[in-house]
C-alpha cells in the first residue's frame, strides 16, 4: 500500500502550550459586585456570578488560557488506524497524530502552530463574548431568589417570635 509518509522518518508536529492566566471578570470588572436596576427604578447591589465558581464567592477575576506555539519532532513508528482516507500515526516517543497535522520542516510546523494559535484565540474571544450576556441574565433571577428567601425567613422569624413571646415566665 502506498503511504504519503515513511516509517522511521522524522516529521514535525505543531503544538500549543497552554498556560492559565487570571484576567479581570468581564461582568464586574474585578469589583466582585454588580448593580441591578429593578423595574421600579430601585438599585440593588448583587454579588457577581460571572466570576464565582459554583458555591464560591465572587473572585473578581476569571481563569483563561494563553497559548505558546511550539513544534516537536515526530518520528513515525507505526500506523495506528486509517479512517476515511485519514492516517493516524504513532511516534517512537509515544505521541499520536493525524498525518495531515504533520509538517515536513520545523518552519512549516511553526507556521501551522501559529495559525492554530490565531484560530484558538478567535474561538476563545467568541466564547467570552457569548458568555457575558448569559452571565448578565442571571442577576434578575438572583435578586428575585434572594428577595423571596428574605421574605420567607422574615415570615418564619415572625412566627417563631410570636411563639416565644407568648410564653409566660415561670415564678
Amino acid at each position: 500500500m502506498n503511504t504519503p509518509f515513511v516509517i522511521g522518518h522524522t516529521y514535525w508536529l505543531p503544538r500549543l502550550t497552554p498556560q492559565q492566566i487570571q484576567v479581570p471578570c468581564p461582568v464586574c470588572y474585578g469589583k466582585k459586585v454588580v448593580t441591578v436596576t429593578l423595574g421600579n427604578g430601585e438599585y440593588v447591589a448583587v454579588e457577581c456570578e460571572g466570576c464565582g465558581l459554583g458555591f464560591e464567592r465572587a473572585r473578581g477575576y476569571v481563569t483563561e488560557y494563553t497559548y505558546e506555539p511550539f513544534v516537536q519532532p515526530f518520528t513515525v513508528r507505526a500506523v495506528t488506524s486509517m479512517h476515511n482516507e485519514s492516517w493516524w500515526l504513532s511516534s517512537v516517543e509515544g505521541e499520536h497524530a493525524e498525518w495531515i497535522d504533520l509538517a515536513n520542516t520545523e518552519e512549516e510546523a511553526l507556521i501551522a502552530s501559529q495559525q492554530r494559535l490565531t484560530m484558538t484565540l478567535e474561538n476563545q474571544s467568541r466564547s467570552n463574548a457569548a458568555r457575558k450576556p448569559r452571565d448578565l441574565k442571571k442577576f434578575p433571577w438572583t435578586v428575585r431568589y434572594h428577595e423571596m428567601c428574605i421574605a420567607d425567613l422574615a415570615e418564619k422569624i415572625a412566627w417563631h417570635r410570636a411563639h416565644v413571646s407568648a410564653r409566660k415566665a415561670q415564678p
